[in-house]
């Protein structure tokens, strides 16, 4: 599913799962997998939140789970979600860069 080099999306959001907290809603985003140099293979997730909890997103306390959803039929309402994984994270108001970003596919139908 992920052999592409970009992808972009307007839907995600970065969740905290111990407090069940919500860190952040993105309004959109930018999927890269790097191609060159040391991060070879790996992804870059760069994303403008319209919502963001700073004390939650900048904290090392807590781990986050960002969860994005790509959208692939309009009609049919199929969507991928994506969970990712990430090596580092900046926080830059209103937007947000992961490093090293591993992406876990789940398929899921929208009710």
């Amino acid at each position: 599913m992920f052999q592409f080099g970009t992808f972009t999306g307007q839907e995600g959001t970065v969740t905290v799962p111990a407090i069940g907290g919500v860190a952040g809603i993105c309004r959109s985003w930018t999927l890269r997998r790097e191609e060159y140099g040391p991060n070879a293979g790996q992804f870059a997730l760069h994303a403008v939140l319209s919502y963001f909890n700073k004390v939650l997103l900048t904290s090392d306390e807590f781990s986050k789970e960002i969860e994005l959803i790509i959208k692939r039929d309009r009609t049919t309402k199929k969507v991928d979600k994506v969970r990712c994984r990430y090596r580092s994270l900046r926080f830059e108001e209103p937007q947000l860069w992961l490093e090293g970003v591993e992406v876990i596919p789940k398929q899921e139908e929208l009710s």
